[in-house]
């Protein structure tokens, strides 16, 4: 793995628009060390963070659960090895990613 280059992070903000649906944190194909996920402050259920196939269905969860507020960080390679869905359609995230 490269050299962390201190300083060069991306941000952005992603809402799951269908509950249900899972939707990758980003498309951007920027090389990251990192990312920090936090669960925006006026979500009213849950949102979950995994792979391609998670789920934020009750009964059939997959993933990190993350209520309001709740942060998830995971060493990753770009931003699209992170996928997300709620349980609520239109809520969200906030990210910060460790740029390479």
């Amino acid at each position: 793995m490269a050299d962390r280059i201190p300083g060069n992070s991306l941000s952005g903000r992603k809402v799951v628009a269908l509950a249900g649906t899972s939707e990758q944190l980003s498309t951007n194909p920027t090389s990251t060390v990192e990312v920090t996920i936090c669960a925006e402050l006026d979500n009213a259920g849950v949102v979950v963070v995994g792979d391609a196939n998670v789920d934020a269905t009750a009964s059939t969860r997959t993933g990190v659960p993350l209520n309001a507020g709740d942060t998830y960080t995971k060493g990753i390679n770009y931003l699209g090895e992170i996928w997300l869905d709620s349980a609520i359609s239109g809520e969200g995230v906030t990210f910060d990613a460790d740029c390479i």
